[in-house]
């Protein structure tokens, strides 16, 4: 029989977050440990009461962040380390497919918790103004090309100088702005890792990703 979650309050859900992903004896402690934990596929209920707790606790987050359109620097920064901490497990395990999916499922859970989207929902300007905005973008990125399987190592600069710009506008601070939070949380679920590239594209790639991620963990981890 499974237990019943027990995250009712904003201050629960960031200690079950502190504990499972930064704590000693948390899930990701747990698993750096050898502990093997399968993940329940779709939106399938959790096997692990672990993974109950987490997924409750970003719901929880969600709904007390609200409206709120900058965060805690020291919040964002808990929720970033959790992909590095998840794709360094992956370079020395012998099963990598439960990982690859928790990395997925996590991912969007915090995605789902930075979103405003059911806000935008009750406020259709918003929403007209952000269907506006998708359609006002230019179409060709570096995360674009990179889904179609190609490297555009000049679109990657202008992205390292986007976040450059941001690292220093949020140096000091103790907020970040939740969009700017959201995007750069993102980057672990790019197409980083298409079959189709060579292993010489694939280091590349490599270096480019952990480039890329040493200048959001300055972003949002002043320690």
């Amino acid at each position: 029989m499974q237990e019943i979650t027990e995250v009712s309050s904003f201050e629960d859900a960031w200690k079950v977050l502190r504990k499972h992903f930064t704590e000693q004896g948390g899930l990701l402690d747990q698993m750096e440990h050898g502990r093997k934990v399968l993940v329940s596929l779709g939106d399938q209920p959790e096997e692990y009461q672990e993974l109950r707790d987490i997924k409750a606790a970003l719901e929880i987050i969600h709904q007390s962040w609200g409206t709120t359109d900058t965060l805690p620097k020291w919040q964002v920064c808990l929720l970033w380390r959790v992909a590095p901490r998840l794709e360094n497990m992956l370079r020395y395990t012998a099963e990598p497919l439960p990982i690859h999916i928790l990395h997925s499922k996590i991912l969007k859970w915090i995605d789902n918790a930075l979103s405003m989207y059911d806000q935008m929902i009750r406020n259709p300007e918003s929403l007209i103004a952000h269907d506006v905005a998708m359609h006002m973008m230019a179409l060709k990125s570096f995360t674009t090309e990179l889904r179609f399987g190609r490297i555009d190592s000049p679109a990657f600069e202008e992205l390292i100088q986007a976040v450059e710009v941001l690292q220093h506008f949020w140096r000091g601070r103790l907020t970040v702005p939740r969009l700017g939070a959201r995007l750069l949380l993102f980057a672990p679920l790019e197409s980083w890792d298409l079959k189709i590239y060579t292993d010489e594209q694939k280091a590349r790639l490599q270096g480019m990703k952990q480039r890329l991620y040493a200048l959001i963990e300055a972003c949002f981890c002043e320690d």
